[in-house]
């Protein structure tokens, strides 16, 4: 709690957080009803009879206009004071349907509402060190695995500011994951504001990058396969080739034995004619 604020109720009963006032030496605080005022300690004493004293709110056994005792009203109904239990925890009991916390900086828009069954809704934001989630085997049944690629290439990331103080954040729409993955959206009951269940999308996120590591896998196998049989080709037309310089080499050597013979059938018609 803020050391300058003090706890109280507001005009419907709920608590609320009320700034308090610092005083000067030789003054203390004083609830007027709606706020903190400083006033004088009246030091000087006095004398004087008491002649009643009621109880009030968690205090039992009075008036008393002699002698007698008050006695704490211990329960867990409205007016009675809760009594810690066993392992140092409040009852459940105590717990309304729908308790309400103004925030410390007293804006009422900023709240904390806690209901009977723990679930905790906070209209600002939360900072922690970690959040850990209830996830033994033991607690869960029906068990199945979760589809992947298909569900997170249904969903659509988006930029947006918010409404309340303008601010720009990334995220999702909750009506649309609805759409996709209706298990990860909750609607208030008061407000029917919706909201999404951001961490237990990794489920999905797993599934799509083991199908995504699959898919390159199988690509990956298929290129080798395709570049093992185009290096085959390769060494093949390399062959071809040798081949067939070999066969060019043999053509020209051919042509010229016929370029030999044709000089040689060319002399010898010249003798014959000559005789």
């Amino acid at each position: 709690a803020d050391a300058n604020k003090s706890l109280t109720t507001d005009a419907a009963g709920d608590p609320q957080w009320v700034a308090t006032t610092i005083c000067a030496s030789g003054q203390s605080n004083r609830w007027t009803g709606t706020a903190w005022v400083c006033e004088d300690d009246d030091n000087t004493g006095g004398s004087g009879s008491v002649t009643e004293v009621t109880s009030g709110t968690g205090l039992t056994g009075g008036p008393i206009t002699t002698t007698g005792t008050l006695n704490v009203d211990v329960g867990t109904t409205d007016g009675k004071i809760a009594q810690v239990g066993a392992g140092n925890v409040l009852p459940t009991s105590i717990i309304p349907s729908r308790s309400h916390l103004s925030a410390l900086d007293g804006d009422p828009s900023v709240a904390v509402s806690v209901d009977s069954d723990g679930n905790t809704v906070m209209t600002g934001t939360v900072t922690a060190t970690g959040f850990f989630y209830s996830s033994d085997r033991r607690l869960k049944e029906n068990i199945e695995t979760v589809g992947g690629l298909e569900l997170i290439m249904a969903l659509r990331g988006v930029t947006f500011d918010w409404v309340k103080d303008g601010v720009p954040d990334i995220g999702l729409i909750a009506q649309e994951v609805e759409e996709v993955l209706p298990v990860l959206v909750q609607t208030n009951d008061l407000s029917g504001l919706k909201s999404v269940k951001y961490g237990n999308l990794v489920g999905p996120l797993i599934e799509a990058i083991k199908e995504q590591q699959e898919i390159i896998n199988h690509n990956s196998n298929l290129f080798n396969t395709m570049k093992y049989g185009l290096e085959e080709f390769q060494l093949k037309v390399s062959r071809n080739s040798r081949k067939i310089s070999s066969l060019n080499k043999t053509i020209e050597q051919l042509q010229k034995k016929n370029q030999n013979l044709e000089a040689r059938l060319i002399k010898l018609e010249e003798l014959l004619l000559k005789k």
